[in-house]
């Protein structure tokens, strides 16, 4: 299948997550960064959506400075496919001029077919000049986690990779998944997919305010997911249980057959270690740690990012590989 290397590498491989990087502007101000290797734009769907309140008048974000933690609802504010096509084309030009990979990530709204539209917006993805499309599987749809749905996820692999072809870079985005989820996915269920993305919990409670009891945010259909500082160890344990086995001990030499990118900022050189040796994921980090406050300078988080990257490889590596 498709194999996915940062082309400088002199960059640490660190990527800014979709959710963040949609516009053209956005995209231009990411390819200043020289410690950012890759961007994966998006989640765009194929028709325009304003999200569930295009009025503005819901609240649909809410920081909690006590456990710096930001949580969104899920909205999926972005122009669709067609406007976003007069742009793309010369976006990833300009990445490539620098250096950077350019990923879309692709997402069905909630009210349509993920298995028709995605493997559409794949290959429109592919048209665009992207060195790989991320298919979204972290939103709700039809009232569930699309990714919770393992043989579903199976089906739509299997139809992206009939549209696109084998040659084709396709990861697969999942949210903080059940044990028993991830056990299907790593085992018995092998995804028609070169790589899989970890990201925050998607969380079907809205925080609610101590002293009124009343939601913090707004959400139509109960979905909020939880973004920020607060997610690291979150998105650790996700990486660590697609890396080991039901006993939570690593089988020396096993390889998932996936390239894994974890979220949330890099704070423990045990994914490096396994990513260099086992996996073959090229990518750590995310744009999840650019929370509200902080998106004015997002070069400051990524270069954190990258200081955090190369010190945990440098601690953790030689005491790790002993260990296995």
């Amino acid at each position: 299948m498709g194999e996915l290397y940062v082309p400088d590498t002199n960059r640490a491989p660190i990527f800014v997550s979709a959710g963040v990087v949609k516009t053209e502007e956005q995209i231009r101000q990411f390819t200043r960064i020289p410690e950012l290797a890759a961007q994966v734009i998006g989640s765009f769907s194929e028709n325009e959506w304003q999200g569930n309140d295009p009025t503005g008048r819901e609240t649909i974000f809410w920081w909690d400075e006590r456990n710096q933690a930001a949580y969104n609802a899920v909205g999926l504010r972005n122009p669709g496919s067609k406007a976003a096509s007069e742009y793309l084309p010369r976006s990833i030009q300009r990445m490539h001029s620098v250096g950077q990979l350019a990923i879309i990530s692709v997402t069905a709204l909630a009210h349509e077919d993920p298995q028709t539209v995605l493997p559409r917006l794949a290959e429109w993805a592919l048209d665009m000049g992207a060195d790989g499309v991320e298919i979204d599987g972290s939103c709700p749809n039809h009232g569930t986690i699309l990714g919770e749905d393992v043989e579903a996820m199976r089906a739509l692999a299997a139809s992206v990779r009939q549209r696109v072809g084998e040659d084709p870079y396709v990861a697969i985005k999942f949210s903080d998944l059940p044990e028993t989820v991830i056990d299907q996915y790593t085992g018995r269920t092998r995804l028609a997919v070169d790589g899989v993305s970890l990201i925050n919990a998607v969380r079907r409670q809205v925080p609610r305010d101590r002293r009124t009891g009343e939601q913090h945010i707004k959400v139509n259909g109960g979905f909020a997911g939880q973004s920020g500082p607060a997610i690291k160890n979150r998105a650790r344990n996700n990486l660590a249980a697609w890396a080991t086995n039901n006993k939570g001990e690593l089988r020396a030499g096993w390889h998932l057959g996936y390239q894994l990118w974890s979220v949330g900022g890099v704070d423990s050189g045990y994914e490096i270690h396994e990513r260099k040796h086992y996996l073959g994921a090229h990518m750590v980090g995310a744009a999840q740690a650019l929370s509200h406050y902080r998106t004015q300078r997002p070069d400051v988080v990524i270069r954190q990012w990258a200081e955090e990257y190369d010190e945990a490889l440098a601690s953790s590596l030689s005491g790790l590989s002993g260990s296995l």
